[in-house]
């Protein structure tokens, strides 16, 4: 009997002991998928907070909001993102990805947006923009207007996603299981340290989004102050010319050590203060400036075009009806910044027209007047490459005759084209000329803007100022529809050429081995623009080219692989996978030329 009950007793203790095993594994399982599914709840939050967030930065891209700071967020002594703060609205939060940790099971879709042809930004769906109901859902606006933000939801362990504020859901993949691919975060970067004028926002898929800083705004609007100073000063110089004046002393006007402008001071009329341009900001600047037309009367230009009110060309000259107030022959226009956009009124004030953006991703910056002068004149060289020259002697020029900043091209035009032997060019005698083959080739001239006034010119022949290696700055007469082959050949230090809006016609190599050029305006006018007409223009960078419809003749040479090329918003398809400018699609971008 004691046998057995020592057989039962060491039964009992085996028994427990083989009920006991290891559940570590077990335990370790559950509490990582605990862990992972955590992980994606909290990834699927942050998610939905930079959704919303980045479409609060593309609508303050759209009504010209700017950041007032930009701060990291930490946790645990770790930067996990940033708080975004604004002009108007509230402030943002964005979190930083956990790259390689977001889809080590299931696949984390990848939200975002892109800037369509439209110049629109739509939101995209890894990759792809997003379509429902057969129309692309944009990314500007608020919720309930025109944007509409995206959210995301786990359940069931897949990815859903709503596209109109949680009515509808769908399915997207798994967000947990065996394999995966992991989504990048939204924002690949947040550059705040670059600039001081604003803030990058750089997209997973690559998009950069550009909002201005609170010193940008500042920036412009001394701008804006100063454009109106030159303004008035511009009209100051066209009346002083227009009635003999002359300048008596041009003083440097320094800020901080540095030269900001000029005070210029004449015999009769009052001084005035001229500022150097800033460059850099964002956004289209108006260029504003004058233009003697062929009634011999300078008129107000902008953008290089007569303004037009009323049917009228509005004049530049004449004082303002007594002393400089505004009512007689001359008006002087004037520039506001509202909202971000620009304004311009031609009838002090009354009435305002808007322009185009002040703040924005990408722009091009309008340049100031440039002063220069010798022992005798002042010369104003405005945006588009009029010079007006002032008189330092009291003794002020013809206005029947060309002035020449350059003395060198100064004398090949008197030495040929002089008609009646005064010594001088005269605007008449320039426009005259119908052929000038051979006169220019391989000299020493460095700047011919004058060359716009040879209005009887209708081709720049092959070859004409070829070798101009001293050439830096030229502008094209109006009526000129061919620039034919290596016109601008070799000529190393252009670095500023004005194409005029009848030119149909860039030949081959017309401006091969311009090696200091940087940008250029290719007019609408333009239909043709042969083989390696910019070849070998190492630095040029910026191309803005206007036509709709792509001009036809390009080869694989015909600008260099490292430039961007700016066309119209509605034709930056046609451009694209029209054949010969495939070769740059990857370089071709929509550009808003109104």
């Amino acid at each position: 009997m004691k046998k057995l009950l020592a057989f039962a007793a060491l039964f009992a203790v085996v028994a427990l002991t083989s009920c006991k095993y290891d559940d570590d594994d077990l335990w370790n399982s559950v509490h990582g998928l605990e862990n992972r599914v955590a992980k994606l709840e909290e990834l699927c939050k942050q998610m939905n907070t930079n959704i919303s967030s980045l479409q609060t930065i593309v609508t303050a891209l759209q009504n010209n909001v700017y950041v007032t700071g930009t701060t990291p967020l930490m946790k645990d002594g770790k930067e996990i993102g940033y708080t975004i703060t604004f002009s108007k609205g509230n402030p943002i939060t964005i979190y930083h990805g956990k790259d390689g940790q977001d889809g080590e099971d299931g696949i984390t879709p990848t939200i975002s947006v892109k800037k369509d042809t439209d110049g629109v930004y739509y939101w995209t769906l890894n990759g792809e923009f997003i379509v429902v109901d057969g129309g692309k859902i944009q990314a500007e606006g608020t919720n309930g207007t025109n944007g509409t933000t995206p959210q995301f939801k786990i359940e069931n362990d897949y990815w859903f996603v709503s596209y109109d504020n949680g009515a509808n859901w769908t399915q997207l993949g798994k967000a947990t299981g065996e394999d995966g691919v992991g989504g990048d975060s939204m924002f690949s970067g947040v550059d705040y340290e670059t600039s001081t004028d604003y803030v990058i926002f750089t997209l997973s898929n690559g998009t950069q989004i550009k909002l201005p800083t609170w010193s940008a705004f500042e920036a412009l609007q001394r701008l804006c102050n100063e454009t109106n100073t030159n303004l008035s000063a511009l009209q100051t110089i066209v009346t002083a010319l227009q009635n003999n004046d002359y300048i008596t002393s041009v003083d440097p006007l320094t800020e901080n050590g540095k030269v900001v402008g000029y005070t210029i001071k004449f015999a009769k009329s009052n001084p005035i203060v001229i500022y150097n341009g800033k460059d850099g900001a964002d956004g289209n600047t108006p260029v504003i400036g004058v233009k003697k037309d062929t009634d011999g009367i300078y008129y107000w230009t902008l953008d290089g075009e007569f303004i037009v009110a009323d049917g009228q060309k509005i004049k530049a000259q004449g004082t303002d009806g007594n002393n400089g107030a505004d009512g007689s022959d001359g008006v002087t226009p004037k520039l506001e910044i509202r909202e971000g956009y620009w304004w311009i009124s031609y009838d002090n004030g009354t009435n305002w027209t808007q322009l185009g953006k002040a703040t924005g991703e990408d722009g091009k910056d309008a340049d100031s007047i440039k002063i220069t002068q010798d022992e005798n004149n002042v010369y104003f060289e405005l945006a588009d490459g009029t010079v007006i020259t002032i008189s330092k002697t009291g003794q002020s020029a013809d206005p029947n005759v060309i002035q020449f900043e350059d003395e060198a091209v100064k004398a090949i035009c008197v030495g040929y084209w002089d008609f009646d032997n005064d010594g001088e060019l005269s605007y008449n005698e320039a426009a005259k000329v119908t052929d000038i083959t051979n006169v220019f080739r391989g000299t020493n001239i460095s700047t011919f803007n004058e060359f716009q006034y040879f209005t009887g010119l209708t081709e720049v022949s092959k070859y004409t100022f070829t070798g101009c290696e001293d050439l830096i700055r030229i502008i094209i007469p109006q009526n000129v529809n061919i620039i034919d082959e290596h016109a601008f050949a070799n000529c190393t230090n252009l670095a500023r050429i004005t194409l005029n809006t009848s030119l149909t016609t860039i030949g081959i190599y017309a401006f091969g081995n311009c090696s200091s050029l940087k940008t250029i305006t290719i007019p609408s006018s333009v239909t043709t623009i042969r083989g390696s007409a910019f070849y070998l223009c190492k630095i040029l960078s910026t191309i803005y080219c206007t036509p709709t419809t792509p001009p036809t003749g390009l080869d694989n040479y015909t600008f260099e692989t490292t430039c961007k090329i700016y066309v119209p918003l509605s034709a930056v398809s046609s451009y694209k996978y029209r054949e010969s400018w495939s070769k740059y699609a990857s370089q071709i971008e929509g550009y808003d030329f109104e």
